[in-house]
């Protein structure tokens, strides 16, 4: 019987071995779990499983290798898992475990908290994935405070404020939900843990996301916006908040030549010269084939300063890009012949500024056969041939020149007011007689 008893407490000691062996493995899935339990009892739980392990396991002297193999692999597992078992239990709470419960030295989990780093060499797919959405957060984040930035760097109004509320309210829980992770080494929030939470920062990192990729497929729609109103402020003669509306349309998109080119005209018509000068060559610089910023630039170096030379090199170059956008289909005719007025009209100016009378003359008849009613080629048509050094003066057919000038000044509203004012009165000085008559009459 004596000899017998012996095979029999084996068996039941490899039964009780499997059995805790078993009980390790449950608790260590349980911390995994959502229920809602208490995340130290669940460690706890851990701790104590792992006690019996090594309790039968002293008392076995035959352990299988099965056996042996599986409390290898629960026990990387838990290792694996320090860092995210140390802040189930809140840090503090294993120091106080050990000095109530006094474990042998030999029993390691209850270190984990010790030496973390040295028991988990590799980064865990949860906390690279974790990292990965942060990283996700403040690429999203940083684009979306760039856009506002530039949004409220015009001005402040309802739109601008409702924004900065929004977001001083993204960052902060932004904020909140990093200190969390840092502070306690996890993907845990203040207040919440586990899974859960892992969810809230996926959410808030593809929330950020999609508000980024929105704010940029959203962005272009608000700059037409901006820049229909700006040209509506302008149509209404409220250049100062067309300015405003440019200003906030070129913030959020600075590359919009067009948007310069507005803002230009409106700082023109603000008699801001130096601004509208700028804005100008911020819309070559945006877009070198626009050949009207290139023809209003030149304009304004003939009527501020009288820079001929600096104004001709300008329209040569406009009159160039204009050809090769209509070489490559990027103009309709109707555009083409406008601008290609425009620039003929005022290169006639720059020859006429410079004594190149001969080239202007050239200039100002290929504009008119673009269009026979333009009052401002025709103003300027007779001043050419009243000039006193032009070989070809004529006052007869200046005169003429300055009668079609006024006659169809009211067709377009490209006028210059200068010029059509002397036209008015070199009239009114070739026709004084009239005017005597009727005052005698009355």
């Amino acid at each position: 019987m004596i000899e017998n008893a012996r095979p029999v407490q084996i068996e039941e000691n490899m039964n009780n071995l499997d059995e805790t062996i078993s009980d390790y493995a449950k608790a260590l899935e349980h911390t995994h779990s959502d229920k809602p339990e208490c995340p130290k009892s669940k460690v706890m739980d851990v701790f104590i499983a792992r006690d019996r392990v090594a309790h039968v396991l002293a008392n076995t002297q035959s352990a299988t290798s099965y056996s042996l193999r599986r409390i290898t692999e629960l026990d990387q597992e838990l290792r694996k898992d320090a860092t995210r078992i140390n802040s189930m239990a809140n840090g503090p709470t294993l120091a106080n475990w050990r000095e109530s419960l006094r474990p042998a030295e030999s029993a390691w989990w209850w270190w984990l908290d010790v030496h973390p780093a040295a028991e988990s060499k590799f980064i865990s797919l949860r906390a690279l994935a974790a990292w990965v959405c942060w990283l996700l957060i403040a690429i999203s984040l940083s684009f979306i405070l760039e856009v506002v930035r530039r949004f409220l760097s015009t001005g402040v109004d309802v739109p601008s404020i409702v924004l900065q509320g929004l977001l001083a309210l993204l960052v902060g829980s932004t904020i909140i939900q990093l200190v969390g992770q840092v502070a306690g080494g996890s993907t845990q929030v203040i207040g919440k843990q586990g899974k859960g939470n892992r969810k809230a920062q996926i959410v808030l990192a593809g929330l950020l996301v999609l508000v980024a990729v929105g704010t940029e497929l959203f962005r272009a729609q608000v700059v037409a916006h901006y820049s229909n109103q700006g040209v509506l402020n302008t149509r209404e003669g409220k250049l100062s908040t067309a300015i405003e509306n440019y200003q906030r349309a070129i913030s959020l998109k600075p590359n919009d030549s067009l948007a310069h080119y507005n803002l230009a005209s409106a700082y023109e018509g603000t008699l801001e010269y130096d601004k509208a000068e700028a804005e100008f060559h911020a819309a070559i610089r945006c877009d070198g084939q626009y050949c009207l910023a290139y023809n209003r630039l030149a304009r304004l170096y003939m009527l501020r300063r009288s820079d001929y030379v600096s104004a001709l090199m300008l329209l040569k170059t406009g009159l160039e890009k204009l050809d090769l956008m209509k070489a490559n289909s990027l103009i309709n005719e109707s555009g083409y012949r406008d601008f290609r007025f425009a620039l003929l009209r005022n290169r006639g100016w720059a020859y006429y500024g410079l004594g190149y009378y001969r080239q202007a003359a050239d200039d100002l008849r290929l504009a008119l056969e673009i269009r026979p009613r333009g009052a401002v080629a025709h103003c300027l048509f007779a001043q050419l041939l009243e000039a006193e050094k032009n070989p070809q003066r004529d006052s007869g057919k200046a005169m003429e020149e300055y009668t079609k000038c006024v006659g169809y000044s009211q067709l377009y509203d490209d006028n210059e007011e200068s010029w059509l004012s002397l036209a008015r009165e070199r009239l009114s000085q070739e026709d004084p007689e009239p005017k005597a008559n009727e005052g005698g009459e009355k």
